[in-house]
């Protein structure tokens, strides 16, 4: 006899030759079922959880894009503003006493080289600035008498010192040539020379004399005992010899019968 349908589940079933069958096994249908739906209904919020994560994502990714390229427009703004502006603005004013530096736009010029003048030949001017240095004083120059115009002495008063032949570096010339009947001195060079009445005369003295009252070049100067004369050095021989120029104060002391003249001589150096 086979189980009732209304048979309790888990009771054994009567098979047909009256010996009970194995029990039946309780339908589990509706548990999986339940089960099956409680699975879909857990994965439906993670799909919706991953979906809303994707579309944040997507989202900021957009956001940050768009940063990007609105701190690049206001770049391209702010760099066009400013070369608008360098462009028009005028040059900065200039305060005084500021000085303008060299245009780096300008071409290269190359200064010429300031033309080297020669040294000059004329003798710089004296003046009551002046100052002159003591060279040498009281010197004494003993020179021979001249017999005639073949026989010559010379001075140099740089030195000073009596020179038997003519030489550059001679300031005077004792000389008695013709009928004169006394010898006699000229200038040499460019010396320059004024008479005295004074023998204590000053270097400043002896130079306002020459510039008011000069010995001509080829006047004679008498060598008379007692004649006093200031002597300006010659300007050309002391840049030959790389010397400096004299203030001279001569006067003749002695005109000896020996054919000897005597001079007391004191120089002072021009600067």
């Amino acid at each position: 006899m086979s189980g009732s349908p209304n048979s309790p589940i888990g009771q054994p079933t009567m098979s047909a030759d009256g010996f009970p069958g194995p029990p039946e096994q309780p339908t589990h249908s509706g548990t999986n079922g339940r089960q099956a739906h409680r699975r879909r209904g857990g994965a439906l919020p993670l799909v919706i959880s991953a979906v809303a994560l994707l579309v944040s994502l997507a989202s900021l990714v957009g956001t940050v894009r768009a940063l990007d390229q609105a701190n690049y427009a206001r770049t391209l703004a702010h760099t066009a503003q400013s070369g608008q502006i360098s462009a028009s603005a005028p040059p900065p004013a200039t305060r005084p006493g500021d000085t303008a530096g060299p245009d780096p736009s300008a071409p290269a010029t190359t200064n010429p080289a300031p033309p080297i003048e020669p040294p000059s030949t004329a003798a710089p001017s004296l003046n009551p600035e002046t100052r002159y240095n003591i060279k040498y004083e009281k010197e004494i120059l003993d020179l021979q008498w001249p017999g005639g115009c073949a026989s010559e002495a010379y001075v140099d008063l740089d030195e000073p010192r009596v020179i038997v032949r003519q030489s550059p570096g001679a300031d005077l010339k004792l000389s008695r040539c013709g009928n004169a009947p006394t010898p006699y001195f000229k200038l040499q060079g460019d010396s320059q020379a004024a008479l005295l009445s004074s023998a204590g005369a000053t270097p400043q003295e002896c130079a306002e004399r020459i510039q008011k009252g000069p010995v001509l070049p080829e006047s004679e100067i008498p060598a008379r005992q007692g004649q006093i004369f200031c002597l300006l050095t010659g300007f050309a021989a002391a840049q030959q010899t790389g010397d400096t120029r004299k203030m001279v104060r001569a006067e003749i002391t002695s005109v000896a019968t020996n054919e000897r003249i005597s001079i007391e001589v004191t120089a002072w150096i021009i600067p």
